[in-house]
Formats: C-alpha cells, sequence, structure tokens
C-alpha cells in the first residue's frame, strides 16, 4: 500500500483505512471484523470531540464530511481504537456502574486524545 501524502490527508473524508490502521497498529485484532467496528467506533467518537474553527463566522463547530481531516484527527482516531480495544479486553473493577448484567464500564476519552482534536482557539506566542 502506498504512503499517504499531504495531499491525502486534506481530503473530505481521508479518515484511516483498516490497512492503515495495521501498518500504524502492530498489535492490532486480526479479525477484520472486529477491526474496522473499532476503526469506526473510534472515527465517531472522535468527530463528536472534535471542534474547528468555522471559516465563515469564526465561532467554533465540529468537523463535518466535506471538511479535510487533519493529520492529528488521524493520530486521535488511531490512539482511539486503541484505547476501545484495551477497555474490551481489561478486567472489571473501578471502571464499573451497576451490577451483573446492567453493569456499564465507564471510560471516557482520554485528555491526550482529546487535545489532538481540540484546535486552540488563540496561537501560542513563544
Amino acid at each position: 500500500m502506498a504512503k499517504r501524502t499531504a495531499r491525502d490527508l486534506a481530503r473530505p473524508g481521508g479518515w484511516l483505512t483498516l490497512d492503515e490502521l495495521r501498518q500504524l497498529w502492530a498489535d492490532c485484532p486480526a479479525d477484520d471484523f472486529a477491526a474496522q467496528i473499532l476503526l469506526d467506533a473510534a472515527q465517531i467518537t472522535c468527530v463528536e470531540h472534535s471542534l474547528l474553527t468555522d471559516a465563515d463566522t469564526g465561532g467554533l463547530r465540529h468537523w463535518r464530511a466535506d471538511d479535510p481531516v487533519p493529520a492529528d484527527y488521524l493520530t486521535a482516531q488511531r490512539l482511539q481504537a486503541m484505547a476501545i480495544w484495551r477497555i474490551t479486553q481489561a478486567t472489571p473493577s473501578d471502571d464499573t456502574i451497576g451490577f451483573d448484567q446492567s453493569a456499564v464500564r465507564v471510560w471516557p476519552m482520554s485528555n491526550d486524545i482529546r487535545q489532538l482534536l481540540r484546535r486552540p482557539r488563540r496561537p501560542v506566542i513563544a
């Protein structure tokens, strides 16, 4: 598979593919269906947590399908897929609310991943 270029990263809908995820994550699940579910869930989570500056209004908004996908969003998607996989492999502990079959695990998105999706509102002055 060919490597991505800056032009590829700027195309609308340019989220990670399953092949790219496997290149970037050595321990990616071998089952294609399971890996694709992780990738899709990570993309949805990243879109929901994304904030971009709207070129027309200057306000903040979520990423839309016609927007280019920034390179840091691809990193966030990979890290979130890995985090979701770790959650499914973890043993129940203090991260569980409820009992028995009605128990729900609560693992919010990592701050490190969230920061990749949230652009600073002001430039950093060095």
